[in-house]
């Protein structure tokens, strides 16, 4: 866990511009880390010495994908027109190793050989890039992949499950009640879809921890452009009672007065959702910075969120689900209900009754 201390490391971000060019440009004229004697080597010396399933267990993820996820990033634009003081794969361990703990930036200069304040810069300048590269690894499926989708889940045209989760933070100094969500603790908002696969296919995040979930899918890129995305195909998302029914998005019936017929939709549609659950257990259990995030600058918040999401996804495409870190995923249901467009209603209410009856056989 972060302490005061760390609070002079903020000092440093804020010189520095939120835009990703400016800290390229920035980090380009640096003459590089500060001078210091922590634990030197500690690449060379202890990495490249775990055994494999120790590697694992301190970077999150085998051997195998760290090379593939060093090959990657070295071939981003930011990454290759810059100048580098300090060697890339360094810098993905320190970025993994901050994400996957909650060390404060004290201990993980100490530990990778530099100053903490130039280790918080690598950090978030990492995950500027990442997340200006994050089409990389969180991808909306073609229009040609879509009958595969399908077929992983039990309720028929169904290729996504929307939900949120809240990513605690550190009060802000400004925008208190915005951020204070209905638990009581303050927080940013990630929305984000995913397959039975767990992995991703769109994240938003930033959002403040007081706003309603269809408020913000209302808002979110996803929101506004799902109609475009799937007009004309016949299917649709799953989402909980807070989301507006449409034909697009599908949502279970109310729970009073239900024939068997909804009962039984009902419970394929849960079924279907319990998945978002999981991923979001899957990514907090993994990037266990994103428990609490202690940043004073709400605009970077984002960034770091992304990269987690973006290194869940890759840790999943190259080593696949690990079970034990799905501890804790439970359906959080939301039983706050938001006005719906009547035609749009009224046009999904029609497409579930039409679905709920073809499961009866």
């Amino acid at each position: 866990m972060m302490n005061e201390e760390d609070d002079e490391i903020e000092v440093i971000v804020n010189e520095l511009s939120p835009s990703l060019a400016l800290f390229l440009a920035i980090q380009n004229h640096r003459l590089g880390p500060t001078s210091f004697v922590g634990i030197t080597n500690y690449i060379q010396y202890t990495v490249e010495r775990y055994t494999d399933e120790l590697f694992k267990q301190h970077f999150r993820m085998s051997r195998t994908a760290f090379q593939e996820l060093k090959r990657r990033f070295e071939t981003f634009p930011e990454v290759t027109t810059k100048v580098a003081y300090v060697p890339p794969d360094v810098k993905l361990y320190l970025t993994i190793w901050t994400l996957g703990n909650q060390d404060s930036f004290r201990a993980i200069g100490d530990r990778f050989g530099m100053m903490k304040g130039d280790a918080h810069f690598i950090f978030l300048t990492n995950c500027l890039i990442i997340k200006a590269n994050s089409t990389n690894f969180i991808t909306w499926p073609q229009r040609n992949q879509l009958v595969d989708v399908v077929e992983q889940f039990s309720l028929p045209y169904t290729i996504a499950v929307v939900d949120s989760t809240l990513i605690k933070i550190y009060q802000p100094m400004q925008h208190f009640a915005a951020y204070t969500c209905r638990k009581k603790f303050c927080a940013v908002i990630l929305q984000a879809t995913s397959t039975k696969s767990l992995k991703f296919t769109s994240v938003s995040t930033g959002w403040p921890g007081s706003m309603h979930d269809a408020r913000v899918f209302e808002n979110s890129a996803l929101g506004r452009q799902l109609p475009q995305i799937l007009g004309g195909t016949g299917y649709h998302i799953l989402g909980d009672q807070a989301y507006p029914l449409s034909d697009y998005l599908m949502k279970s019936y109310p729970r009073t007065r239900l024939t068997e017929t909804r009962r039984r939709f009902n419970r394929t549609l849960n079924s279907d959702r319990a998945c978002i659950e999981r991923a979001f257990a899957l990514l907090k259990n993994k990037w266990r910075r994103l428990k609490f995030l202690y940043m004073l600058r709400l605009d970077l918040i984002p960034s770091v969120i992304i990269t987690a999401c973006c290194l869940h996804n890759f840790v999943i495409e190259i080593d696949g689900i690990d079970q034990g870190l799905l501890q804790g995923a439970e359906v959080d249901e939301n039983e706050d209900h938001f006005y719906e467009d009547n035609n749009n209603r009224l046009n999904g209410k029609a497409k579930r009754d039409r679905i709920a009856s073809m499961l009866e056989f």
